[in-house]
């Protein structure tokens, strides 16, 4: 081991300079995979007062109180990266609506249009570039 001492700002430069992003192929595995998850009251009734669904809390959304009117909001497009994707799972009797930020969409929806989501059911969205969503509506499993 040599002696050589690296201060401690050319350190913090280094870590710095990281680069932080981890880019997966198809051979890439992972064990254990989780995605975080969050807990979301559905509230309002419009884009304006739906409940905001946390950009960095999780993308297993765990939505609760929906009524048939009550809904959720996506975060904007412009605050996540490309690819990124929400599981929002309505555990209500009733339908949710999931809206996009103002000035976004959910495909294939206009711009600022909510989607409805069956009782009990999942909509699984992934951001497609800066302006839209795609997303799907899962088979719900029968009991």
């Amino acid at each position: 081991m040599g002696t050589k001492r690296v201060g401690l700002a050319r350190v913090q430069a280094l870590i710095e300079n990281l680069k932080r992003e981890i880019t997966l192929g198809a051979a890439t595995s992972i064990q254990g995979l989780a995605l975080g998850a969050q807990a979301v009251t559905a509230t309002g009734n419009n884009q304006g007062t739906a409940a905001a669904i946390s950009a960095t809390g999780g993308s297993v959304v765990l939505v609760g109180s929906a009524d048939g009117t009550k809904g959720v909001i996506l975060p904007a497009l412009a605050d996540i990266g490309d690819g990124h994707i929400y599981l929002i799972q309505n555990n209500a009797g009733s339908t949710l609506e999931v809206y996009p930020a103002t000035d976004d969409k959910v495909l294939p929806a206009a711009d600022n249009a909510g989607i409805t989501v069956a009782a009990n059911a999942m909509l699984v969205v992934a951001k497609a570039d800066g302006d839209q969503w795609f997303g799907f509506e899962p088979t719900v499993i029968a009991a």
